[in-house]
């Protein structure tokens, strides 16, 4: 077959059912209420996307505001452990809004996250009781959890390819 011989799949469609598609694309040209229609259906879709897009960007927006909670919290939670040592666990308010904070995550959060948590809350307990060796592990756990919230919001972030577009003060 010579090179002018040669005709694509969709030159050969057109071809052989050119005369199907060329009277069904005059009477749908010719009518312009289908356009009316085809037009208010793709609006319904773009508008349907945008609506998912904008909610998984507001979940991550408070997913992302109770991990930076929960980290601010958690010095704010050792510094008490340390010093209210005499007093329960659930007489210190600092240890209790931790566990609260940590309770919320594991509602939201992925399951890598939420054990994550669980073991810096583990590990304030630990310090609270007065458990040798707890304060050098209760800093690497929490590096380990905190590394683990950033990778878990970027990849939630970038599931949708787009990005929320944050204050340069953050």
């Amino acid at each position: 077959m010579s090179e002018a011989e040669a005709i694509t799949a969709c030159e050969n469609m057109c071809r052989d059912f050119g005369f199907l598609l060329s009277d069904w694309l005059k009477s749908f040209a010719q009518n312009p209420i289908w356009a009316l229609v085809l037009g208010g259906i793709i609006s319904l879709l773009i508008w349907r996307s945008q609506i998912k897009l904008s909610e998984r960007i507001q979940f991550n927006r408070e997913k992302r505001e109770l991990y930076a909670s929960f980290v601010n919290h958690v010095e704010v939670a050792h510094l008490a452990a340390r010093t209210k040592s005499h007093l329960g666990v659930n007489d210190v308010p600092e240890i209790m809004m931790l566990l609260g904070l940590q309770k919320q995550i594991n509602l939201i959060a992925e399951r890598d996250t939420a054990i994550s948590a669980s073991q810096v809350v583990g590990r304030v307990g630990a310090i609270h009781a007065r458990v040798e060796g707890e304060r050098e592990s209760y800093r690497e756990t929490l590096q380990e959890c905190e590394d683990i919230m950033r990778k878990e919001l970027a990849r939630s972030e970038s599931l949708f390819g787009v990005k929320e577009q944050r204050s340069k003060g953050r």
